[in-house]
Formats: C-alpha cells, sequence, structure tokens
C-alpha cells in the first residue's frame, strides 16, 4: 500500500496563488457592482442634493443597511428580550440586549428596510423610529451623520420611497470583506463626486 502522494511546496504556492486570484476577480466584480449601485443612486438624487452631498445620502443608508443585514438574524430575539425586561420592570437594559444581539449595538424598532418599504405611507416616520430603536451608542454615530435633516429633504423631494427601497434590494450580509468593499466604493464615490 503507498502512501498518498504530499504536496510539494511549489504545488501549495501555485494553489494559494490561484485561489488568491480568484477571490480577488470576485472582489473586483463586486466593487464594481457597488459603484455601480451607489451611482446609481447619485444620479437619481442628483437634482436634489449637489455633487459634493451625495455622501449625506448614500453614507447614512449604506451603515444603516449594513446594520439591517447584520442584526437581522437576532432581531426577533433582541424583541423578544426587551419585552421579558420590560415587563421586570428593569432599568438599564443596554447591556442585555447587547449580549442578546451578539454584537455591541442592537435594535429595538420593530422595523427593519423589509417594513420600512412595505409601509410606505409612513416611511418618514418609521425610518425616524428604525432609527431611534438603535442602541445609544449606534445612535451617536448616526447622529453625526446628520441623517435626520436628509431624511427631510429626501421626503421633500419625492425621493425618500426610491432611496430606501433601492437600499432594501441590496444584499450587505456576506462578510467582513464586504464591509471594507463598501466602505471603499462609497469613498471612491464620494470623492469622485466632490471632484465635478
Amino acid at each position: 500500500m503507498s502512501n498518498p502522494p504530499t504536496s510539494t511546496p511549489r504545488a501549495a504556492t501555485t494553489t494559494f496563488l490561484r485561489n488568491r486570484q480568484r477571490k480577488l476577480r470576485k472582489r473586483q466584480v463586486n466593487h464594481s457592482e457597488i459603484v455601480s449601485f451607489l451611482w446609481g443612486v447619485a444620479d437619481l438624487i442628483r437634482d436634489t442634493f449637489k455633487r459634493g452631498k451625495y455622501q449625506d445620502v448614500i453614507l447614512p443608508l449604506t451603515v444603516l443597511r449594513r446594520l439591517d443585514c447584520v442584526l437581522a438574524r437576532t432581531k426577533g430575539a433582541v424583541l423578544k428580550r426587551q419585552g421579558q425586561l420590560k415587563s421586570k420592570r428593569l432599568g438599564d437594559l443596554d447591556a442585555q440586549l447587547r449580549r442578546t444581539s451578539g454584537f455591541a449595538f442592537y435594535n429595538t424598532s420593530r422595523y427593519d428596510f423589509e417594513k420600512l418599504v412595505a409601509g410606505a405611507a409612513h416611511l418618514t416616520a418609521n425610518l425616524r423610529n428604525y432609527i431611534a430603536g438603535f442602541s445609544p451608542n449606534m445612535r451617536e454615530v448616526l447622529e453625526k451623520l446628520d441623517f435626520d435633516n436628509t431624511i427631510s429633504k429626501l421626503d421633500e423631494a419625492g425621493l425618500l420611497f426610491q432611496v430606501v427601497e433601492r437600499f432594501k434590494n441590496v444584499d450587505c450580509t456576506r462578510t467582513r470583506s464586504t464591509t471594507r468593499t463598501w466602505a471603499r466604493s462609497s469613498r471612491s464615490c464620494s470623492a469622485s463626486s466632490t471632484r465635478h
């Protein structure tokens, strides 16, 4: 009985390089798809926002959508745990809800992007409710983006539903590399829009 052939260092290196090239090609496709999506949103809002202000719409919605996707798996458990803790009349629920979500943040709003779009007639109020449902640490981050004024501007222009619906249809759940790709793509679009 012979021993199975062992891989040579050269074969292992070749395999590693091939796998790395596949990953890079896949990332490039993802990057170009994301850039295309972001420019589509920019095209939609161009009559309402100046080029340098596209980021006021794109960045907060990118963050919100990513958070929505990340928290989707534990959202039901967080809402259930919140109900249990409230019935016990406990004061500070933050640590318990973070533990339940499995992250340093959570959302206790009954809304997510699916429900926001489904309730289009009340989208502005529901979106604000959704944002208010984030944990205090995440709300602080979102408040620094000054998105509330952008919500009003999108609503007045009749664009809020269209923009939120576009973001709802984007899958931001994949991996950490997806987050880096989104961030890089958003920065490149923002930089390009401010130069023109």
